[in-house]
C-alpha cells in the first residue's frame, strides 16, 4: 500500500512538474519582441499589458507569459539580473497559489518580481511577506528600480512606524511587509471595524462622520500574499499566537459577575453545560438554557437580555472550568497575566 501511494504521489508530481513548465515556451514565444525594445520603451508595453490583464482577470497563461516575458527582460536590463528558467516555472507556480520549494541559491526574491509585477500590473494589491524587517527593506530597495519601470509604486512596512506611514505604504501597488507586522496591522483594522465592518455601513459613515472609520484604517484590505520562507511564516511562527490587548470599558458590574459565578457554580456538568476541551469552550443544554432563564427572571440589568445572559453564564463557566491559575493566568500584585 506504501508502495502504490509513493508511486501515485510520485507521478501525480511529475504531472504538476510538466504542467508548470508549459509557461516556458509561451514566454520564450514573446521574449524576441521585448528583447528589441529600448529602455524608455518599456513602460509602454507594460501599460499595454496591464490593460490586457485587466481586462481577462485570473492570470490567464498567455497573457501571464507575456507579463513575465517583459519582467524578465527589464530586469536584465534594469537590474542586471535576468530570470533563469527554473525561476519563471517557480513564478508561474506561485502565481497560480501553489507553494513552490526552491534551493538556496536559486533567487527567490527575483523569482517574487515575476509575480509581485504581474499581480501589479494586473491592479491587484500584493503583499510581499517575509520574516524580517531587514529583508523587507533590502528586497524592496533591490527592486524598486524594477517596478518604477513598470509603472508599480513600492512600500514598506516595518517595525516603528507611525499609522500615517503604515497606510501610505499600504496604498502602494506592492508592499513589503513582514507577517507579524501585517497580521497585527489586520487586527487593529478589525478593532476599528468592530462588529459593522460593512463596505455601505462604512461608506454611509463618510457621509455624516467628520472622523469615518475608513480614515483610521491602515490596511486596503487583503488580496494577494506572496510569502517567502512559506515553512517559517505558515508553520513555526504560526504557532505562536499574536495577542492585541487594550483598555476597554466593561458593562459588566462586579455584582453581576458575582451573580453569574455562582449561577455557573451550581450547574451540572454533562446536564445543565458540556465542556468540549478541544474547542477551549463550553456550552448550555437545553436545561441550561432553562435555568439560566429562570435566573434572569427576577433580575434587572444585563439578565434581561437572552443572548447577553447565556454569554454571562458561558463565560462563568469558561473561568471554572477551562481557565486555572497558575496554569492559564497568574497574579501578579493584584493583576491578572495570561500565560503564554
Amino acid at each position: 500500500m506504501a508502495s502504490a501511494r509513493a508511486k501515485f504521489m510520485s507521478a501525480t508530481a511529475g504531472l504538476r512538474a510538466r504542467r508548470l513548465h508549459r509557461i516556458l515556451p509561451l514566454v520564450e514565444r514573446h521574449a524576441a519582441r521585448y528583447a528589441q525594445l529600448d529602455v524608455d520603451a518599456f513602460t509602454t508595453a507594460a501599460r499595454e499589458i496591464a490593460i490586457e490583464l485587466r481586462r481577462n482577470p485570473g492570470f490567464p497563461d498567455e497573457l501571464t507569459a507575456k507579463a513575465f516575458a517583459l519582467i524578465r527582460e527589464l530586469s536584465g536590463r534594469v537590474l542586471g539580473m535576468r530570470h533563469f528558467d527554473v525561476q519563471v516555472v517557480g513564478a508561474f507556480a506561485m502565481i497560480k497559489g501553489m507553494l513552490a520549494e526552491m534551493a538556496t541559491g536559486e533567487g527567490k526574491t527575483l523569482t517574487a518580481t515575476l509575480v509581485a509585477g504581474t499581480a501589479g500590473l494586473a491592479g491587484v494589491p500584493i503583499h510581499v511577506v517575509t520574516v524580517n524587517d531587514y529583508l523587507a527593506r533590502r528586497d524592496a530597495e533591490l527592486m524598486t528600480p524594477l517596478y518604477s519601470m513598470l509603472g508599480l509604486s513600492v512600500g514598506v512596512v516595518v517595525s516603528g512606524q507611525s499609522t500615517a506611514e503604515r497606510r501610505a505604504a499600504y496604498s502602494r501597488d506592492i508592499t513589503y511587509c513582514t507577517n507579524k507586522e501585517l497580521a497585527f496591522d489586520y487586527l487593529r483594522d478589525r478593532m476599528i471595524l468592530g462588529q459593522s465592518p460593512g463596505d455601505l455601513t462604512l461608506k454611509m459613515e463618510t457621509l455624516y462622520n467628520s472622523s469615518p472609520r475608513t480614515d483610521q484604517l491602515r490596511l486596503r484590505g487583503l488580496h494577494f500574499a506572496l510569502v517567502d520562507e512559506a515553512d517559517s511564516v505558515l508553520i513555526d511562527e504560526a504557532r505562536t499566537p499574536l495577542i492585541l490587548s487594550g483598555v476597554a470599558d466593561s458593562e459588566i458590574d462586579a455584582n453581576t459577575v458575582a451573580q453569574a459565578l455562582d449561577l455557573a457554580a451550581s450547574f451540572e456538568a454533562g446536564v445543565d453545560f458540556i465542556v468540549m476541551l478541544d474547542e477551549r469552550r463550553v456550552y448550555l443544554t437545553e436545561r441550561g438554557q432553562k435555568r439560566v432563564t429562570a435566573f434572569a427572571a427576577s433580575r434587572e440589568g444585563l439578565w434581561r437580555g437572552a443572548i447577553t445572559r447565556e454569554e454571562l453564564a458561558r463565560q462563568a463557566l469558561s473561568v471554572i472550568h477551562l481557565f486555572h491559575r497558575g496554569e492559564h493566568y497568574v497574579l501578579i500584585e493584584g493583576k491578572v497575566q495570561i500565560v503564554d
